[in-house]
């Protein structure tokens, strides 16, 4: 009954992952994100809240500073720092292939699951 629950829970938010991850680098978003740096902020910010990627990541698959980047997850004006143009659509560039590659790690441990489950409830032959 857990592991169902912890199953479920897990492909969940694989699914809200990928949905994200598409969404982050669609041409339509990355114009709004060129035009209000307020929603980059918050787009970084909705990462970490939900625990999907750290400033730390970021700043090394971007190879930047981690202090700096740090500032681009805050949604207070006063904490934040906000990178020009191309470095934001960069950045959520990176952030969508991080998230990419995270998605398909779940994707397999839930697989190994569900295998798992199917070889569980496998039943016994009569008479074996």
């Amino acid at each position: 009954m857990a592991q169902d629950l912890a199953f479920r829970i897990r492909k969940e938010d694989a699914m809200l992952r990928k949905m994200f991850a598409e969404a982050v680098i669609e041409k339509a978003f990355l114009d709004l994100i060129k035009k209000d740096p307020s929603l980059f902020h918050q787009t970084l910010e909705l990462t970490v809240s939900r625990n999907w990627l750290k400033p730390a990541r970021l700043a090394e698959a971007l190879d930047v500073s981690e202090s700096n980047t740090r500032k681009w997850f805050k949604t207070k004006v006063e904490e934040q720092s906000t990178p020009n143009v191309p470095t934001r659509v960069a950045a959520l560039q990176k952030v969508s292939a991080l998230m990419q590659e995270d998605i398909r790690l779940v994707e397999v441990e839930l697989a190994s699951f569900a295998l798992r489950d199917v070889v569980a409830e496998k039943p016994v032959a009569a008479g074996v």
